[in-house]
């Protein structure tokens, strides 16, 4: 897992887990191996198993958005934790 820190939040910019290694709490550990006190993500909307993933470890839908970003927003759903 890749995170950028700022001011105390995280925003997670890539995870990615081997498909023979999924579902063994690889991805939950490295989705909190960050101190930050908030973590941001951003997830594209057709990632129906990602969505189920991050809501299922206790992240929530946030206006979250990452100016810059190189993918069109509006393909994009913020999620953050807590």
């Amino acid at each position: 897992a890749t995170f950028e820190i700022e001011n105390d939040e995280a925003y997670m910019n890539l995870i990615a887990i081997a498909p023979t290694h999924q579902r063994k709490g690889i991805g939950k550990a490295l989705t909190f191996s960050t101190d930050a006190c908030k973590i941001n993500l951003l997830l594209r909307n057709v990632n129906v198993e990602g969505r189920k993933f991050y809501e299922a470890i206790g992240f929530h839908k946030s206006d979250f958005t990452k100016p810059g970003n190189y993918v069109d927003n509006s393909l994009l759903t913020g999620f953050s934790y807590p």
